[in-house]
């Protein structure tokens, strides 16, 4: 009776049994119309790129704002490379992104970072260039110092309490000195001269 073949080993072939394939991520509804109809996408990106951008640089709400930034990244996202290299071909685009890389707001700044990579993925060739020559790569450069100096602050301020703490709980444990018994007998000097004084004249 032959035995059973245990699972990994190798096929009667000679070859290795291949492992299930790993299931394939579930595509949204989002994605499923815009793969359906990629001209929706492209009409979108058209009338609504440069309404997004005047909306972030001249809205007042953050909500807004954040949101117009929120809108251009789901448009580079679903759009392909040859539609975003048509897209943006006349749009100071990396100016804009060096822009918001610059400003104090983090919440820009996180969008910015996330249409850099998208661009630099999907049109290195193009955007690399432009990159350089807009400051997007130095605006990049001056977060990660920032980060790294703030970094940097808050170990040493860490360093500063723990050091203060230590030295404090050294203190309360130490036992308290023994007072001085000198301080609270007079001498014998002092005695007899307290003696002297206050007896009677003869």
């Amino acid at each position: 009776k032959p035995r059973p073949k245990r699972a990994g080993s190798a096929s009667p072939a000679g070859g290795e049994e291949s492992e299930a394939p790993a299931p394939a991520a579930p595509v949204s509804e989002r994605e499923r119309v815009f793969e359906e109809n990629p001209e929706l996408l492209i009409e979108y990106g058209e009338t609504l790129l440069h309404v997004l951008m005047q909306v972030y640089s001249y809205a007042v709400n953050p909500s807004v704002r954040q949101m117009s930034l929120s809108c251009l990244a789901k448009l580079l996202h679903f759009s392909s490379a040859s539609h975003v290299s048509q897209l943006l071909c006349n749009v100071p685009f990396s100016a804009f992104i060096a822009a918001l890389l610059s400003s104090q707001e983090p919440a820009a700044a996180s969008s910015a970072l996330q249409m850099a990579e998208m661009l630099l993925v999907k049109l290195p060739q193009i955007f690399e260039d432009k990159f350089l020559c807009e400051g997007v790569f130095h605006a990049v450069d001056d977060i990660r110092a920032l980060a790294a100096s703030s970094e940097a602050q808050a170990k040493s301020a860490a360093a500063v309490t723990a050091s203060a703490s230590t030295s404090a709980s050294a203190s309360a444990s130490a036992p308290a000195a023994a007072p001085d018994d000198s301080l609270k007998r007079p001498s014998s000097s002092s005695r007899r001269s307290t003696d002297s004084d206050s007896a009677p004249p003869a």
